[in-house]
């Protein structure tokens, strides 16, 4: 088989598709690759080159009808060039701009949306993104989703008969990396003392995109109001602020979170595995995922979690065993899980074993092997 993936950018390439662009190689497959070749903004922490055929090509965020236009046009001389019997798109902004791109003489198409927008976004904005997605669903042979959610709300809008939900708990994680055996206590102690925690600290963690919708702002005022209650409380701060969207805090409170003795930016570092394995709980109240991989590489290193119930993030997360659910946007509901977690070691590290029990079902593996069966399904039906 010959399969070009297409991705919005290069750091989403590492993030997703490294694993199984190096199977399908071991196959004996080729694999060509086109994304943004420049890394999110900030990111420095891969050194690596993609394993397969690169073709950089300039994919646009958000709709920008002569971005896309041009985007897609790259796309198509790439497409006569590599001349795949796959062309698998994913994410929206990629999906959008391959659908644009497809012409007729292009064997299959097919889509992997990381979490539909159009079940999610309303009034202008909701409108658009639900006729970009219902455009691509148009032009896909097969299009693939991460969760049963999503799946349901394309059934209700009659939309549903080329869909597949993967049967992996989306695209995984990566167990071998994040697992906890690896990280001895002096390794741990090191990293603790680097950053100025205490052996006695409890260490809350935020890893994610610093943008309101993933629940930046409510970790942040939740944690500065725990803060003043608890002396041994730390948070651990992951990830970027991203230019498309808010953070969702003022600027007073943004100047309160840089001064704030107990919160530790860290910024976009590939080795998370290392600051989980010195975490106690996984703090992510996002209103919208696909299939959260921050969640699931948490739980694989036995970091339980507080999360949102909504979609995606409610079909990692097993209730009140390797974490909780939080039923509302409400900083005050967040904070009292926070609380509670931190006065009750016991029930802390119930989940904390709970967690480990569950690591297997989230191997990237998974998703891989299921993958490239549905590539050989696909074929196989010409």
């Amino acid at each position: 088989m010959r399969i070009l993936l297409v991705i919005p950018s290069i750091t989403n390439y590492f993030t997703f598709l490294d694993e199984l662009t190096e199977e399908l190689l071991a196959q004996g497959h080729q694999v060509g690759l086109v994304a943004s070749p420049v890394h999110f903004r900030d990111v420095d922490c891969y050194s690596d080159v993609p394993r397969c055929e690169f073709f950089p090509i300039e994919v646009p965020q958000g709709m920008n009808p002569v971005a896309h236009l041009k985007g897609a046009r790259q796309l198509k001389r790439v497409v006569e060039q590599f001349a795949p019997d796959v062309v698998h798109a994913h994410i929206g902004a990629a999906i959008f701009m391959t659908s644009i791109a497809r012409g007729r003489k292009w064997n299959k198409m097919v889509a992997t949306h990381h979490g539909l927008l159009g079940p999610l976004m309303k009034g202008v904005k909701g409108f658009i993104a639900g006729f970009a997605e219902r455009f691509t669903f148009k032009r896909v042979d097969e299009f693939y989703l991460l969760n049963q959610s999503d799946q349901e709300w394309l059934e209700n809008k009659g939309l549903s008969n080329r869909s597949v939900v993967y049967k992996s708990r989306g695209l995984g994680c990566l167990t071998n990396q994040f697992d906890p055996g690896k990280f001895d206590d002096a390794k741990k102690d090191q990293l603790r003392a680097s950053l100025g925690i205490s052996k006695t600290d409890v260490v809350l963690i935020f890893v994610g995109r610093h943008v309101w919708f993933k629940g930046f702002d409510l970790t942040i005022r939740a944690f500065m109001a725990l803060a003043k209650k608890h002396e041994n409380v730390k948070l651990l701060v992951l990830g970027q602020p991203y230019k498309v969207h808010p953070t969702g805090l003022t600027e007073e409170e943004t100047m309160r979170m840089k001064n704030h003795a107990k919160i530790i930016p860290v910024g976009w570092v590939k080795e998370v595995d290392e600051y989980l394995a010195i975490a106690d709980v996984n703090v992510f109240p996002s209103e919208r995922e696909g299939m959260p991989v921050n969640l699931m590489e948490s739980i694989s290193m036995g970091v339980p979690v507080i999360t949102r119930n909504t979609r995606g993030c409610s079909e990692i997360v097993v209730p009140n065993e390797t974490g909780y659910l939080l039923e509302r946007r409400d900083e005050d509901e967040l904070l009292e899980r926070m609380t509670f977690m931190i006065e009750h070691p016991e029930i802390l590290e119930s989940m904390k074993t709970n967690s480990i029990k569950e690591r297997s079902k989230f191997d990237r593996s998974n998703w891989v092997n299921e993958q490239i069966g549905l590539y050989c399904e696909l074929l196989a039906d010409e």
